[in-house]
């Protein structure tokens, strides 16, 4: 069994990962992509892996004045979003989530 904490980004950088989701996530998508999800404007949203906040920021645009909650295992990721937050004054929460799940088995 594996006993060091996985880090994202220590296979991928913040900025490179920020680079390949820009293409993809871009503005005139975001109501295809809310409307997938069913998001509507003043929805709270919880995103489970949220990494260096490239979706937190995109989807909080689009359900203002919501709020988006990110998680992520990868703390360097979560400094990250935390920064791009408050520089671009989105509310956006991000924390350092370790579940306790890496032993146990899920089926959704």
């Amino acid at each position: 069994m594996r006993t060091e904490k996985f880090r994202w980004s220590h296979i991928q950088s913040a900025k490179t990962l920020e680079q390949s989701r820009f293409v993809r996530f871009r503005p005139e998508m975001r109501p295809i992509l809310l409307n997938y999800f069913g998001l509507t404007p003043g929805m709270t949203v919880l995103e489970v892996g949220c990494g260096p906040d490239t979706m937190a920021s995109y989807l909080a645009e689009g359900i203002a004045p919501g709020t988006v909650t990110g998680i992520d295992l990868d703390e360097e990721f979560i400094q990250r979003a935390k920064t791009k937050a408050n520089q671009i004054s989105i509310p956006i929460q991000a924390w350092a989530v370790d579940a306790g799940l890496r032993n146990q088995c899920l089926d959704c």
